[in-house]
């Protein structure tokens, strides 16, 4: 289990190092209280071997898949945690992705529902950052 740090609402489609398409991965969502674990993301990262610890995580719900005019506001950016727990099976059953209520709530992500977790290039998070700063 990784813990993370948020970042933004922003998105990307920038795909893994030298892979020509984004490198998605479905999860079911489910969410936790602050009493249940401190962090706002728990994600087992044996389900993410694309990604790296310190990685720039996004949280796509399902119909933004299925809807390319869909806006990017309704994803959530976090950086996958250096901690990794070993016995995540063990510890939380089939926990794949897990968000704090309160996250849950702002971005209406809803428990059960199929979510796609990506990749997010550093460097188009800093545009998308200019991009909403413009656009104020």
């Amino acid at each position: 289990m990784s813990s993370s740090a948020p970042l933004s609402r922003q998105t990307s489609h920038d795909a893994a190092p030298h892979s020509p398409l984004p490198v998605l991965k479905l999860l079911t969502l489910r969410t936790h209280t602050a009493a249940f674990s401190p962090n706002e993301v728990l994600i087992d990262p044996s389900l993410v071997p694309f990604a790296k610890p310190g990685s720039l995580l996004q949280i796509i719900p399902q119909s933004d898949l299925e809807n390319e005019a869909a806006v990017a506001s309704d994803r959530y950016i976090f950086r996958l945690g250096d901690e990794s727990e070993k016995d995540v099976t063990t510890k939380y059953g089939n926990l794949q992705l897990s968000v704090v209520t309160e996250v849950a709530k702002a971005f209406k992500f809803m428990t059960g529902n199929l979510v796609a977790v990506s990749l997010v290039s550093p460097l188009t998070f800093c545009e998308l950052i200019v991009r909403s700063m413009i656009s104020q």
